[in-house]
């Protein structure tokens, strides 16, 4: 009997990719059985190490196991190897124990599955870049230290992004809402990214209605608990956001004796300085919309997709979060779509996220010369992209303030 296989050229490099991505993922869960061995490997790529491998999403197994033995991991979790308490939203635990994750065996092919997608997706992202230029940059931010943290801690934020990229799969209204909902279960900050729906400007109402359920359960599961004193605002080089801005600002004044703000005042500014960000992110995306600037573009193509909800996820956490730079991956979505503005805009836009997507290649003694001008260098650059990225989203959303009746159902 003959079979006959009908593969193109491009089917064979898809093929190709997963079989890469799974045995680099093997390799990496190999290494992990090796203090030594493990902190080799990530030193070659100028990243902090720590032991257990996969601290992060080994944090939430270790808090599964203290669950099950009838331990509130919320109160005290002595199954944590510095028992630190649970840190993640309680989603993550019901999940893990579904899949019976605190089965050794079943955690190593979770692991496995997990960054074979992340890495499929980083190929998928170079096979639909057509720019060399583009491709090539690429390249290097999969190897840039932001996107090295992320594997190496195991953080969750990995799972995110396999969840949010997966849009340009199951792209069907209802399964984009049950995909943006589920992550913004796991990990709040993926509710930005129902802008993306309600862009589309496709059944409005129950989008709406959606996100006020999405709300309530982020609260009732995830908030009452999840924001406590252990989820500190950082203020590094190493991290983006106007949280980190304005936290840099307390400890520089209290640390110079010039100024010691009680709590509930440092909260306050944070929130003026969050409102602030909001205004002027709703202010550039408005001058988007009415700009005469075009962009040529097939309409809904994953490259357009995966901008928009890159885009979202980056300005939404910059507006309200502190952010440790591994987040920055979720600009690696944009990077494709960039081949359709100017040259110019491409180059420079490409080699800002390069830049900062590498922020751990250097380090520097707090309030030194070189630390303030580093920080300053790396503040600035994610800034001028906050402000790029509402612009471009505004661009690509003229008519978004033209509402019909027939928008809503």
């Amino acid at each position: 009997m003959n079979f006959h296989i009908n593969l193109n050229y491009k089917q064979i490099r898809f093929f190709f990719y997963g079989i890469i991505s799974i045995l680099i993922s093997i390799y990496l869960i190999n290494l992990s059985n090796e203090k030594d061995s493990w902190f080799n490997f990530w030193y070659n790529f100028n990243v902090p190490k720590m032991w257990p491998p996969f601290a992060d999403i080994d944090h939430i197994r270790n808090s599964l196991i203290c669950r099950l033995n009838g331990i509130d991991p919320f109160i005290t979790n002595p199954c944590d190897v510095s028992n630190t308490r649970y840190q993640y939203p309680v989603t993550w635990l019901h999940i893990f124990e579904i899949l019976r994750l605190e089965n050794f065996e079943n955690y190593q092919v979770f692991l496995i599955a997990s960054l074979s997608t992340l890495l499929f997706y980083y190929f998928f992202l170079i096979e639909i870049t057509k720019k060399k230029i583009n491709k090539i940059g690429l390249f290097f931010l999969f190897f840039s230290t932001s996107s090295c943290l992320l594997i190496e801690r195991g953080n969750v934020d990995h799972i995110i992004f396999i969840l949010i990229f997966s849009l340009i799969i199951f792209s069907g209204y209802y399964s984009a809402l049950f995909l943006i909902f589920l992550s913004s279960l796991l990990k709040i900050y993926p509710f930005f990214s129902f802008f993306y729906l309600i862009r589309s400007k496709y059944k409005i109402l129950v989008t709406l209605i959606l996100m006020i359920v999405t709300i309530y359960f982020l609260y009732e599961i995830s908030l009452s608990k999840y924001i406590d004193k252990n989820h500190s605002i950082m203020a590094m080089s190493q991290t983006y956001g106007i949280q980190s801005i304005t936290e840099g600002f307390f400890k520089v004044i209290e640390k110079k004796n010039i100024l010691f703000l009680e709590e509930v005042q440092k909260n306050l500014i944070r929130l003026l300085a969050s409102l602030i960000a909001l205004f002027f992110a709703a202010y550039f995306f408005y001058r988007g919309t009415i700009s005469k600037i075009k962009i040529n573009f097939k309409k809904n193509e994953n490259k357009e997709i995966l901008f928009i909800l890159g885009s979202s996820i980056y300005i939404g956490t910059y507006i309200f979060y502190s952010n440790i730079d591994y987040r920055l991956v979720f600009l690696f979505m944009t990077i494709p779509f960039l081949e359709n503005f100017e040259k110019k805009i491409n180059y420079i836009y490409l080699f800002s996220v390069i830049i900062i997507s590498n922020s751990f290649m250097f380090a520097y003694t707090p309030l030194t010369l070189e630390h303030i001008l580093y920080t300053t260098l790396l503040y600035s650059i994610k800034l001028c992209i906050f402000i790029f990225l509402c612009f471009s989203l505004g661009l690509l959303s003229k008519d978004f303030f033209n509402l019909k009746k027939s928008n809503f159902i």
